[in-house]
This record gives C-alpha cells, structure tokens and sequence, in this order.
C-alpha cells in the first residue's frame, strides 16, 4: 500500500477502501501462476491499510481462487477481526491453517514448508525469476533450499490420510513442487548456457537436462491437478506454460 487517507479522507462518510492483488496481471511483471504472499506480508500492509482509516471496503483480486485458498481465507479472517493475525504473529497462520485442514500432527511441519515457500518467493516470485539474475552461488543455494522443500513435501505426504490427499495435493504440494521445479528449470537453463558459452560442456549438458527435468515435472504435475484430480473438477485450472509459455 504505497498511498493511505489523509485526515480529510478519512472522515468521508463513505470511508475508505483498498484493491489488494493476491495475483496480478499488467506491468511491470504478472504474477498468476502459484499465490505466494505470505500471511505475515498480507498482515503487515492490511493492518497499515487499516489503521490509517481503510476499512470500510477491502477487494482482493485472486485471479482463479484455487491457487490462493489459504492467503484468501487468512484475508478474510482479517477482515473479520484485524486483531487476530497481526504481524508479528501472522507467520504462525500456516500452522493453524494447516492444523483445521490436515490434522494438528502434521500442522507444525507444513506450517514450516508453507513459511519456506513464502520466504522464497519473497526474495523473487517463482512467475518472474527468468527476469532476475542472481550470483551463481546465490543460484546453487536457492535451488539447494527448494530441493530440500521437495523432500519435506514427499516426507509429510505419506502421513496425509487418503480423503484428503487430493486437498493436499491442490493446497501444498503443487505449489510447492510447481514453485520448486520452475525455479530449476530457469536457473539450470541459464547455467547450462553461461557453462556453455565457457565451454565447459560436462556441465552445461547436466544443466541442461536438470531443466529439462524440472520442466517435465511440472508438465506430470499440471496434468494430475487439470485431469485426475476430483475426477477433472478442476479441469483448466493450471497452466504448465504461465503467460504462454514466458516462463
């Protein structure tokens, strides 16, 4: 929130209100793929947007709902009382959310991998990270901590009991898996072209296929949310090329 009432705004007798973007589409950059504002973010600029006097009207734009069901309903908790997730305690929301949804046993641990993921894409969005340049130590260890997170996902899985394994494919381990595998796809695709341009051909070709297999992970993983999941329920929902095939 870069603009909030002045005191004349503020005592308008409509009040004030606010469009926040969940997801995005225009410039500078998109955003729609994953829904990757964390709980602690959203609360931080809501509760600002709040007490310098918007509250009367709050619009969030999710683009498809199913990608941010959970930063949605941790909106939505918000609007209902401003006090229940502030800022400093809004990055424990993923624990809570996790335990109503899955069961208190596994709540800390995809608390922990939700909070992971969000860091992440906080340091850039898995939709724009073909648009960043990091250093390539900085490459190696982003795509280090994702891998682990792909490990953390297939560890919590198994203890997710049968009915809600297509929630917890849709909640958690598509988005993270999707963010994970885009990721490598991009920063071995350009690794693979600076080793080659050096001539190191050993590693430019392992990079190589790593993209390659990044990329059809996220192919594998689309088709199961678009075509098995809920029986093709949701049918169009994902896109294994976001934009078109820009990332």
């Amino acid at each position: 929130i870069r603009q909030t009432p002045n005191a004349t705004e503020q005592a308008r007798s409509g009040g004030n209100g606010i469009y926040y973007h969940l997801s995005y589409l225009g410039t500078p950059a998109p955003y729609l793929w994953l829904s990757s504002m964390s709980p602690a973010f959203i609360s931080y600029e809501l509760t600002k947007g709040y007490d310098n006097g918007i509250k009367k009207f709050w619009m969030f734009n999710v683009g498809d709902i199913k990608p941010a069901e959970e930063e949605l309903e941790f909106c939505m908790d918000l609007a209902w009382d401003i006090n229940s997730w502030q800022p400093q305690d809004a990055h424990k929301y993923s624990q809570y959310w996790a335990g109503k949804t899955f069961g208190k046993d596994v709540a800390d641990e995809i608390g922990n991998i939700k909070n992971e993921y969000y860091a992440l894409a906080f340091a850039c969005k898995p939709e724009l990270i073909n648009r960043m340049d990091f250093t390539n130590a900085e490459y190696n260890e982003r795509v280090s901590r994702y891998q682990k997170l792909i490990d953390r996902v297939e560890a919590v899985k198994s203890k997710i009991p049968a009915n809600n394994q297509d929630a917890f494919f849709e909640l958690v381990e598509y988005p993270v898996k999707g963010a994970a595998n885009m990721n490598i796809k991009i920063i071995r695709a350009k690794q693979s072209w600076l080793y080659a341009a050096a001539g190191i051909a050993d590693s430019a070709l392992a990079f190589g296929k790593a993209s390659n297999e990044s990329y059809s992970k996220i192919k594998a993983a689309t088709k199961k949310y678009n075509e098995e999941i809920a029986n093709g329920k949701w049918n169009g929902i994902m896109n294994d090329k976001p934009y078109g095939g820009s990332v």
